[in-house]
């Protein structure tokens, strides 16, 4: 299987393949983690605005953590102005975001499992069910809730109702596209986890 080209930071390198990455750092062995022994991923995307420049920067991390103990870290930034949309540091920042989409498709399955199966999901300082979602002012019926990604944060609250029910940074929640995509389902009402479908 071929690798897609390695990407390379401080003289370490990541090489993406159809199942998993290899990074590897100078000095070290490589290191293997396909997507379906990621348990965990955590993003970090910060765009900055530069009005006078007209221009947009970008730092980004993504880690990947297996259920080894493995951990892939894919970290740097960006500046489309200055060095082009197609410098290693914007390849570098789609790898990360190609991997979340990854993990994310890995993941989907047996989670939708665990809840069809009546197991409720909790990432960082929220719980998911087939009941709806919960914060800490208690559970939320799918069809009342609504949550937003303002700021840098998801933030879940009952419709109608002034205070939240749960804000956490983007950051500090585990597989959070994993949790947007399965409360999207949920919303939705279409092709809901519940479905079996």
């Amino acid at each position: 299987m071929v690798a897609a080209p390695g990407q390379q930071v401080s003289g370490n390198r990541v090489y993406e393949f159809e199942h998993g990455l290899v990074r590897h750092d100078q000095g070290v062995a490589p290191l293997a983690l396909r997507w379906d022994e990621t348990t965990e991923l955590f993003r970090d995307v910060t765009v900055t605005r530069h009005p006078q420049l007209k221009r947009e920067s970008m730092s980004f991390s993504y880690t990947l953590i297996g259920s080894n103990g493995a951990k892939i870290p894919i970290i740097g930034s960006c500046d489309e102005h200055a060095e082009g949309t197609n410098s290693p540091a914007r390849q570098y920042a789609l790898l990360g975001r190609r991997a979340e989409e990854q993990v994310t498709r890995a993941l989907i399955s047996s989670a939708r499992a665990a809840l069809d199966d009546g197991q409720s999901l909790t990432f960082g300082k929220f719980t998911i069910s087939e009941a709806g979602i919960r914060g800490k002012r208690g559970l939320i019926p799918w069809s009342e809730a609504t949550v937003s990604t303002k700021g840098g944060r998801v933030t879940v609250s009952r419709t109608g109702k002034l205070f939240s029910a749960a804000s956490e940074r983007v950051a500090d929640i585990p597989n959070v596209s994993l949790l947007l995509t399965i409360v999207d389902a949920y919303r939705r009402g279409a092709d809901a986890p519940s479905s079996g479908g």
